[in-house]
Order: structure tokens, then C-alpha cells, then sequence
């Protein structure tokens, strides 16, 4: 289950990108992807880091309040920081979806879209955000938005379903 082999990286210096944030996590055990995003103030860099195991994940926790640059970097599982959107505009890409989830004030960590290969009608994303409370916000201000005609579902994502 991904929330369980997921960790949310706060407060990385500006100067961290995808590279620099592997090349520091790597050794807690197999890294799958990494996600770096700006905050909103552009002050700090966050960090989404996917690993193989569980047990990297665990690892990754225990650097909770190392310093890294000048910064003191949080790091705790990402729970509960899924949406699940649908029903958005043909035309929409990733850029789109973030520049939404801007608007309101909340940062993207990830947008992942499904392959158009197959089924080029298949509409739906899943948007990694950065807090359980910007996850319900989201829902509550994006749910029912009506955008070029479409109304837009946003939840949050459950994994059980």
C-alpha cells in the first residue's frame, strides 16, 4: 500500500532538487520516486519519496530533525494526503490541476494521471498535497466546482475502496 512506503520530507533547503533529496535518502532502502515541490511562499522546498519497502520509509522517519543546509527537515508518513479528482476538463493536463490546487493556496506534491494508451476517455487523477487538512480543504473548496461546463468530484482518496 503506498501510504505505508511513503514519507513527506518538510522544510529541505531552496537549493534541494529530485537528485540531491535520493543522494540523501537512498541508503534508508530503495527509493521508487522522488517529488520535490516549492512551498508557497517559495522559502522551503518539500519532498514526496516513494520507497520500495516499508521498512525504507521507517528509515527515512528517523532523520526527523536533522539539520540539512541550514534547515531543521521534518519527515513523516504521508497519510491521508491523497484526492482523488475526476470529471475536470478534457483539455486539462498536470499544469492545469496545479495551478487549481494553487489558487487555493495548497501545493501539489504529485499529479499522477492515468495512460491514455488503452483508453484515451479516462479522466481522473490522484494529487499528493502536504497535509490531511489541505486534503478536506481541498475537497471542500474543489468538490461541485463547475469548470467549462464539467463539475468537478474531489475526494479524498481511500485506498480500501
Amino acid at each position: 500500500m503506498r501510504e505505508l512506503t511513503t514519507v513527506l520530507v518538510k522544510n529541505l533547503p531552496k537549493s534541494y532538487n529530485q537528485n540531491k533529496v535520493y543522494k540523501y535518502f537512498k541508503h534508508c532502502g530503495p527509493i521508487i520516486h522522488v517529488d520535490v515541490a516549492d512551498s508557497l511562499k517559495k522559502n522551503f522546498r518539500f519532498a514526496r519519496i516513494e520507497f520500495a519497502r516499508y521498512d525504507g520509509a521507517l528509515a527515512a522517519i528517523t532523520k526527523t530533525h536533522k539539520v540539512v543546509g541550514q534547515n531543521e527537515i521534518i519527515v513523516s508518513h504521508l497519510t491521508e494526503c491523497t484526492l482523488w479528482m475526476t470529471n475536470f476538463p478534457p483539455s486539462y493536463t498536470q499544469r492545469n490541476i496545479r495551478d487549481l490546487l494553487q489558487d487555493i493556496n495548497v501545493v501539489a506534491l504529485s499529479i499522477r494521471l492515468p495512460s491514455l494508451r488503452f483508453n484515451t476517455s479516462r479522466r481522473f487523477a490522484y494529487i499528493d498535497v502536504t497535509s490531511k487538512e489541505d486534503a478536506r480543504y481541498c475537497v471542500e473548496k474543489l468538490n461541485g466546482l463547475k469548470i467549462e461546463g464539467y463539475t468537478l468530484v474531489t475526494k479524498v482518496s481511500n485506498p480500501l475502496e
